[in-house]
């Protein structure tokens, strides 16, 4: 138990957007100010994004049949999303991406979103742009660590990219690591996030470490 929290300390520190952060970024959580947030289970995520969507659903729903047609959707992706398109896409491939992503959605396949349906997508697409953030904020935070400059992350430099970070926090209650644990620990994390077995952590299996340290049922689910 002393371990997880440690963890949740560090990520916390380590990276600002991940499972709820964007979510309390849009109101829908409090974090107090100069406190890590401890990071929200996966049901918590769940029933907040659950209360977001419907609020936005009973907006959008306008002939009140309890699910979204594609127009509906479109609607409601000018309300959360107004810039629709992506760098260099014509209006065409804009319309045609939103078609699919309706359609990937709606896996019953009565051409319309249920509210369910609206929250799987809602949860894909955030966990779809939090890992865009984390990359983004690995690709800041590796060269700091990386001391032989191989464009990877040794033991030695995730063991010092750790303490750097966690140095002089409050931990949680509940009492402290020995030195042996907690070195065990770090051990069996990097292990576990050196996918290719090469004694190093590049900058995807990183992103990977951070989100199986948070929800270590993310990768089942993707």
């Amino acid at each position: 138990m002393i371990a997880k929290k440690s963890v949740i300390v560090f990520l916390t520190s380590l990276f600002t957007v991940f499972g709820g952060t964007l979510i309390a970024q849009q109101g829908g959580m409090q974090i107090p100010q100069g406190m890590p947030m401890a990071p929200p289970t996966p049901e918590q995520i769940q029933a907040q994004m659950k209360q977001m969507v419907q609020m936005m659903f009973s907006q959008i729903d306008t002939d009140s049949s309890g699910s979204i047609s594609l127009d509906e959707y479109k609607k409601m992706l000018e309300m959360m999303r107004p810039a629709q398109s992506s760098d260099g896409e014509s209006e065409e491939e804009t319309a045609e991406r939103i078609k699919k992503e309706f359609e990937d959605a709606d896996s019953d396949d009565d051409d319309a979103l249920s509210l369910d349906e609206m929250v799987e997508l809602a949860m894909k697409q955030m966990k779809a742009d939090q890992r865009e953030q984390m990359k983004r904020e690995v690709q800041r935070m590796l060269p700091q660590f990386d001391g032989d400059k191989n464009g990877s992350i040794s033991f030695d430099e995730y063991t010092k990219m750790y303490k750097t970070i966690t140095a002089g926090m409050p931990m949680p209650s509940g009492g402290q690591e020995t030195e042996e644990e907690e070195t065990d620990r770090l051990k069996q994390e990097f292990e576990d996030g050196d996918s290719d077995d090469d004694d190093a952590l590049s900058e995807d299996e990183m992103v990977e470490l951070v989100f199986k340290l948070m929800d270590p049922t993310a990768s089942d689910q993707e």
